[in-house]
């Protein structure tokens, strides 16, 4: 176990110091710590753990069936590179839970 104190109070700035799997390449950094923001001011959402190729989050609030939930999954599979899902199945879930699990392994 691992239990890093991160110098901010703005958890989306999280990725600065807290590694994932292939973030450090194209621009991916700013670009995981603005979804992470972005679900923060819309979803609620909480960084909760990261484990280098795994990120967890609850969410304060669900998304509606629909464009706001097939949105959402298709960050989320952008980001969970290796999710085993279809866009739509992912959509689905996320209207149905408020914890989030990606996932992006070597």
């Amino acid at each position: 176990m691992q239990l890093v104190l991160l110098p901010t109070t703005s958890q989306w700035l999280a990725p600065a110091w807290v590694p994932y799997f292939e973030a450090d390449r194209d621009n991916g950094i700013p670009a995981l710590a603005a979804a992470i923001r972005q679900w923060e001011q819309r979803w609620g959402a909480a960084l909760i753990a990261a484990w280098g190729s795994m990120l967890q989050f609850t969410a304060q609030r669900r998304p509606q069936p629909g464009p706001p939930a097939w949105e959402l999954a298709g960050q989320q599979l952008a980001v969970g590179g290796s999710l085993q899902c279809e866009q739509w199945q992912l959509a689905m879930a996320l209207t149905r839970g408020d914890a989030w699990f990606l996932h992006d392994r070597p």
